[in-house]
């Protein structure tokens, strides 16, 4: 073998594996410091080079959530030693960052060490790469002195929650700095390829690829992968059935792209949203080709992509059990819902008819109920129900005390107090002929009143619901509405009331 191929393959090796690790693991100090340290020009690029693209990159599965301050607000409160031993690490990596501003930034991420640490860490390789730093950091003129090494520091952390923080750090940069080196290498490897004349045309873009990075059909034609990549998407997307890849060539070639270099080539989420496709193709082909069939043992979870045949028949055994790993549910194989035995399907409710009498009666409820308006301006729910007296409610939650008037909801100031209301002399219940402001006391058949509007509201929503769910073949025989029905049409108080909630006082 010539130098040239030796070399080849030494750059082929090490961008496929990546650079081997070494025994001792690098060190977590980062900044100024550490570039000055190095005497080579084409590590200290590599430094700058990992640090502007590391908010690109998150190799770490965990990185989304450690680095997410939205993610992780509901974590309990971090005790006094975790904030302590924090910040004396950050000021312990970052020396060429002024002290106040480390600790601002400690405190904008609510004290948390990742969320801080990777702001520090992108704010150090812009500054590296010639970049301003972004508010509130500062540069020091000099370095300021360490008493104590990161190292040191981290071996002797008290914090428990801390020390698992430092280890996914420390995991995350020694992941971007691989990935960094891999890429550099595959530079260098698609630099030599080229010289050498090494390259493939990819008969699409009709580019140079490497070897690596080409996929070829049973004909000979050749795709990169970035357009591999493309004809998949453009597949899956297409909302079509998918049973196999066909060669992109213009040349109208009618072969399958291989599975086996699909799965090379294609990213990884990729590659598994196109096996998703492919499995519930299969399903569909197996189900129209058997699922019309009345003795056919075929059978599909109904909540997954699961298909397996039984061996019983379903009045032998109606019980459908799933094996997929994410579902594992079972269900009835005669009305297709969850298992409901020992009860027969008609006996059981099913659950769209669950969710239309539950939607009704939650609106009838709200229809009854009444909220402190004062309340509801700063989003707080506070619910109040009257059986009949005194008009002028106080909001019963304690922080807020506001009147308002039960029969038009309105908040009623101080000032206005009993002015809102009608100031005729009459005899509780009675109605006023002289005025329009609203009474004081609840009339005589205010119970029936207000029955009679919610069992009108329930009925109109109902309406409106079957009109927004055509298909799923409701029924309008349910109770809460054959008491309404009774309720308007003969006046008739409803006999179910919604009770247990806050009341206000007069």
């Amino acid at each position: 073998m010539s130098i040239m191929g030796m070399q080849i393959r030494h750059f082929q090796r090490c961008w496929q594996m990546g650079t081997p690790k070494k025994n001792k693991r690098p060190r977590l100090t980062v900044g100024a410091s550490e570039a000055s340290s190095s005497t080579s020009s084409s590590s200290t690029s590599s430094k700058v080079g990992d640090r502007a693209n590391s908010q690109a990159l998150l190799p770490c599965p965990d990185a989304e959530y450690w680095f997410d301050m939205r993610k992780r607000q509901s974590e309990r409160k971090l005790p006094a030693s975790y904030q302590e031993e924090a910040l004396i690490l950050l000021l312990a990596e970052f020396v060429e960052l002024d002290r106040k501003s480390i600790v601002l930034t400690l405190k904008k991420n609510c004290n948390f060490y990742a969320p801080a640490w990777k702001f520090l860490y992108d704010a150090v390789g812009m500054l590296l790469s010639g970049k301003p730093l972004p508010p509130p950091l500062t540069k020091l003129r000099r370095l300021r002195p360490r008493k104590l090494m990161p190292e040191k520091l981290v071996k002797d952390l008290k914090a428990t929650r801390l020390r698992k923080e430092v280890e996914f750090v420390r995991s995350w940069k020694d992941n971007v700095q691989e990935e960094q080196e891999r890429k550099e290498l595959r530079k260098a490897y698609l630099k030599v390829c080229e010289d050498e004349g090494l390259l493939l045309e990819c008969e699409c873009c009709f580019t140079g690829a490497i070897a690596e990075e080409v996929i070829q059909c049973s004909a000979g034609h050749l795709f990169c992968a970035a357009c591999t990549k493309q004809c998949v998407e453009h597949k899956l997307g297409a909302g079509d059935e998918v049973h196999h890849i066909m060669c992109p060539s213009t040349s109208l070639c009618q072969e399958q792209l291989p599975p086996g270099e699909l799965r090379r080539i294609l990213p990884h989420n990729l590659w598994a949203s196109l096996q998703t496709h492919l499995q519930r193709s299969s399903v569909q082909a197996v189900l129209s080709k058997h699922g019309g069939d009345v003795e056919s043992n075929v059978e599909q979870c109904p909540f997954c992509d699961f298909v397996m045949v039984m061996d019983t028949s379903k009045e032998e055994n109606k019980v459908f059990v799933c094996y997929a790993e994410d579902c594992g549910k079972e269900s009835c194989r005669l009305c297709r819902e969850e298992s409901h035995i020992p009860l027969r399907c008609e006996e059981v409710e099913k659950k769209s008819q669950v969710n239309h009498r539950l939607s009704v009666e939650e609106h009838m409820s709200r229809a009854l109920i009444r909220h402190c308006p004062a309340c509801k301006k700063k989003g707080v729910a506070s619910a109040i129900l009257k059986d009949d007296g005194c008009n002028k409610m106080t909001c019963p939650h304690r922080k807020c005390r506001a009147f308002f008037c039960y029969q038009c909801n309105e908040e009623i100031s101080k000032s206005t107090g009993y002015a809102h209301f009608c100031q005729h002399p009459l005899s509780p219940g009675q109605s006023c002929t002289k005025c329009k402001k609203c009474p004081l006391w609840s009339s005589k058949t205010f119970v029936v009143d207000e029955e009679r509007r919610v069992a009108n509201e329930g009925l109109e929503y109902h309406k409106r619901y079957l009109q927004d769910h055509e298909g799923n073949k409701l029924t309008n025989d349910l109770a809460v509405l054959e008491g309404a029905r009774e309720t308007l049409g003969r006046g008739k108080p409803l006999t179910a009331k919604v009770r247990g909630r806050g009341r206000g006082k007069a």
